[in-house]
């Protein structure tokens, strides 16, 4: 019998990690706070997306750039957007095809802060303190383009982010 391959923990205390099948993208992400006083920012408008699973339960920043937008009739998601957004769901952003890559544990959040039109048609920003802070595991300490933020007793809801 022939063994299969694991997820190997890499000596640089990275570890391989999975993107959810799928992400609902419910604003423009702006920074994350870490514990270490460290911010990091994402300045390109549009650019990135602030995402939760559809049980909300874990918030995703996400390059626009590395996925693709697909219509889904997945009623868990549309639930998820419609609650956050206070908009019917028309078509909810997928994230697919994309491998598994490394993630390595930066800190813990303190703040996010995101951009939503959320309930009006005017964008304004929100920041949100956790109260339990978040794990914040990163692809690349310089230039990330994917961001978890995981644990925390995260909660995505109609009023927001909570947790």
């Amino acid at each position: 019998m022939s063994k299969k391959p694991t997820s190997k923990r890499v000596e640089t205390g990275k570890k391989r990690s999975r993107i959810p099948a799928l992400l609902v993208d419910l604003a423009d992400a702006r920074s994350i706070e870490l514990e270490d006083g460290t911010e990091l920012k994402f300045p390109l408008r549009g650019a990135f997306a602030l995402c939760a699973t559809k049980r909300g339960d874990e918030i995703w920043i996400v390059s626009r750039k590395g996925g693709k937008r697909v219509a889904t009739a997945d009623t868990a998601a549309e639930t998820m957007f419609e609650k956050f957004t206070g908009f019917e769901a028309d078509d909810i952003g997928a994230l697919v095809q994309m491998p598994e890559i490394l993630l390595e544990r930066i800190g813990r959040a303190m703040s996010v802060v995101y951009r939503s039109d959320k309930f009006s048609n005017k964008p304004s920003d929100y920041i949100h303190a956790f109260g339990r802070y978040p794990t914040v595991s990163v692809d690349s300490k310089t230039r990330p383009r994917v961001v978890a933020l995981r644990g925390g007793r995260i909660r995505v809801t109609a009023e927001g982010i909570q947790g």
